[in-house]
């Protein structure tokens, strides 16, 4: 639950409920204990699986979803 994870990080019940609804705005050090919580990389959190990953960054890049 929200409560669990705001008792294990430094991120509050308010925070976590925002990001829910808008993870565009995390922060770097919410990212970093998010990703220690759930022993996830950074990379996963913010781009999802890998395969996902490089298709948003060649789509970044200007080149062919």
């Amino acid at each position: 639950t929200l409560e669990q994870v705001t008792g294990r990080t430094t991120i509050s019940l308010e925070r976590l409920k925002f990001l829910e609804s808008d993870s565009t705005k995390i922060e770097a050090s919410e990212m970093y204990h998010l990703s220690k919580l759930y022993n996830l990389s950074m990379n996963y959190i913010f781009f999802g699986k890998q395969i996902d990953f490089d298709r948003k960054l060649n789509e970044y890049l200007g080149g062919t979803p």
